[in-house]
């Protein structure tokens, strides 16, 4: 067996570390390399989850200037590429967020009044608002 494999996805010959394993063909290993594969994979996922296609998701991080539309932070300062935030009831594609934002409001059940009381609490709890310790009263929301 051969110290290179070429790829069925671009045509590059690349080490066999370059692929996943894979028991069911003859060598053992994937037809596409690992980055063709996860490109691949990529594409299928954007489609089958969001309805989007790969430029729609450029032309949503262009639009957006790579950054989380909640928070700021630009994709080069996260491990993770942007997640596209979806309604979970419509299915509609709302805009691309970091990771902790997708989560934040996805444990916030996706409410704008959860989140709007998060913000009043956070707020609330502000070093303006603190009495040595003491918990000031609190206020009750309908």
């Amino acid at each position: 067996m051969g110290l290179t494999k070429r790829c069925g996805g671009c045509g590059e010959a690349k080490p066999r570390s370059a692929y996943n394993k894979n028991k069911t063909k003859p060598d053992g290993l994937q037809t596409w390399c690992k980055v063709c594969h996860d490109a691949r994979m990529r594409k299928n996922q954007l489609q089958r989850l969001y309805g989007i296609t790969e430029d729609d998701y450029d032309e949503m991080y262009r639009a957006q200037r790579g950054c989380c539309w909640i928070c700021g932070t630009h994709q080069s300062a996260l491990n993770r590429r942007l997640s596209v935030d979806h309604d979970h009831d419509s299915g509609d594609v709302r805009a691309l967020l970091c990771c902790k934002c997708n989560r934040g409001i996805g444990l916030l059940s996706d409410d704008p009044k959860t989140v709007q009381r998060a913000a009043d609490y956070l707020r609330f709890y502000s070093g303006a608002h603190h009495t040595n310790g003491r918990q000031k009263e609190i206020p009750i929301h309908g």
